[in-house]
């Protein structure tokens, strides 16, 4: 079945036959699943009250579910405040307060800016537990532009661990460009990391667009969409096409 196919099925269908198949005596996960991914081919009418009649997949399938509504958020974007604000207050109610890989699924769609981030939001998040979460709490800093407490970190860079480092210098970025650059400058003899080097220049040549590399695209395109998008970026490479 192609994307085309699925597209023309109703997506309450859709909804409908999860449903069945999650009140089903044994789960079939992987069925599960392949309707979540489905369901990112369509335009469900309400992702809100999708979160709240699904939120039992937040803990059973993390994972597909926190892209499914990604995806939902990108396609619509007048939604992604509430689903940000929905997902993030489950995790902070049982059972889902105490899964580390809900709370990184959740932080995954805020780093990858599918759904909106606040201060507020970020400090309800908490991802201080992982070395994952915190990789992901510095760079949801870098996009919120929060200068102030990068300033704050520059004289802490040998606090944190070898794995959060990079994701420091990511999330610095958002400082004011001759700033950014002495202390990257720096803090390169602290660094242990065989391309620390490279990662450095790179940073510096990408500084103003480096929250741009973060976006991912998360709803199932269509054939005509992808060669859409194909042709569009050519034309980007060579205005002369």
């Amino acid at each position: 079945m192609s994307v085309e196919d699925i597209q023309e099925i109703n997506p309450e269908d859709l909804a409908t036959k999860l449903e069945e198949i999650i009140h089903r005596e044994n789960v079939d996960y992987t069925a599960v699943r392949v309707v979540l991914k489905a369901l990112r081919a369509v335009v469900y009418p309400d992702p809100i009250s999708f979160a709240h009649r699904f939120a039992e997949l937040l803990y059973y399938t993390p994972r597909d579910f926190c892209i499914l509504m990604g995806a939902m958020a990108q396609r619509q974007p007048d939604s992604a405040s509430q689903i940000a604000e929905v997902l993030v207050n489950l995790l902070n109610s049982p059972p889902y307060k105490d899964m580390a890989i809900s709370r990184i699924w959740v932080g995954y769609l805020f780093t990858i800016q599918a759904l909106p981030i606040s201060h507020e939001l970020l400090a309800i998040l908490e991802l201080q537990g992982s070395v994952i979460e915190k990789r992901q709490h510095l760079l949801i800093r870098g996009i919120l532009n929060d200068r102030g407490y990068f300033r704050e970190m520059k004289t802490r860079f040998d606090e944190v661990s070898d794995w959060e480092k990079p994701a420091l210098m990511f999330g610095a970025a958002c400082l004011a460009k001759g700033e950014y650059i002495t202390w990257l400058d720096t803090i390169k003899d602290h660094i242990s990391d065989p391309f620390s080097e490279i990662y450095r220049k790179w940073l510096i040549a990408n500084q103003t667009t480096l929250n741009d590399k973060l976006n991912v695209s998360l709803f199932v395109k269509s054939r005509s969409d992808k060669i859409l998008e194909d042709f569009t970026a050519l034309i980007d490479l060579d205005p002369a096409f």
